[in-house]
């Protein structure tokens, strides 16, 4: 009887050890997924903002940052480059984690960023997005998430660069990358 049950236990242990598959981590809502809302939030230019409305334009692009994070003082003139090349014919948004809203502004200085940047103090809309790392951009057009940019690198960013030139109409922005990193990074 000891043989049956331990017999029994060594298979059942095997079979969720072999067969048990592989936790994967969440690092952002999939492609495919409704975008969560945002909902007249203020930004640090002093507009409150609302997807919806932002999406009646064209698709959105929505980039999350972390203050503090080593990669947003080399994305960001990367970032701020392709906003000044299709001007008014994209949308972009950032979002940040920060303390408050006056360290959102001092972010949006420091880093002079061309686009609006939202203070996202308590990580509502991080969680809502479950964007777990920075800088991670995601496309929204009529509520669902089409694209997702991962990290910030090179190919992701030419990738970035080919969907805004798609949104704005216009050929990709021949801009120089060679600055970034050769592979993508997350902080």
């Amino acid at each position: 009887m000891k043989r049956i049950l331990l017999g029994s236990l060594l298979a059942a242990a095997l079979l969720v050890t072999v067969g048990a598959a592989p936790r994967q981590e969440v690092l952002y809502l999939p492609v495919g997924s409704d975008a969560p809302s945002i909902e007249k939030w203020m930004a640090t230019d002093g507009n409150a903002y609302t997807l919806s409305e932002l999406e009646k334009k064209g698709p959105v692009f929505v980039t999350f940052w972390k203050d503090p994070c080593p990669h947003n003082r080399r994305a960001m003139p990367h970032l701020n480059a392709m906003k000044e090349a299709y001007g008014d014919k994209v949308t972009m948004l950032g979002i940040v984690r920060t303390a408050d809203d006056g360290t959102a502004k001092a972010f949006a200085e420091q880093f002079t960023a061309r686009f609006p940047l939202l203070a996202d103090p308590n990580s509502q809309l991080i969680n809502a997005f479950k964007a777990a790392y920075s800088i991670c951009t995601f496309e929204i057009k009529q509520g669902k998430i089409t694209r997702v940019f991962e990290g910030y690198g090179q190919n992701e960013l030419k990738a970035f660069n080919t969907a805004l030139a798609e949104a704005a109409g216009a050929a990709p922005a021949g801009l120089d990358f060679s600055a970034a990193p050769a592979r993508q990074t997350w902080g």
